[in-house]
């Protein structure tokens, strides 16, 4: 079933969350790269196990999707060279 046109007051408000988002994300970047305790092991000991899978689990997923990013960058590499032999 199509969904119906987005409005202007629904295209704003996504627009708002997406620039939300970034800057968190931002934020929380820089925060990792200034703190050296967020790879100090004292840290996560006395962080909850369930907090600690999560965060594993999160790296896990976007190193996956690094990895799926690199392979298809590869794959249309070997296919325009494969075109040109």
């Amino acid at each position: 079933m199509p969904r119906k046109p987005l409005g202007k007051d629904q295209k704003a408000k996504m627009q708002a969350a997406r620039k939300t988002t970034a800057r968190d994300r931002q934020a929380a970047l820089e925060t990792l790269k200034s703190n050296a305790q967020f790879v100090h092991p004292k840290l996560w000991v006395k962080v909850a196990p369930e907090v600690q899978e999560a965060v594993l689990k999160a790296i896990r997923r976007a190193q996956r999707g690094a990895r799926q990013a690199e392979i298809a960058r590869l794959q249309k590499k070997i296919e325009k060279l494969q075109a040109e032999m």
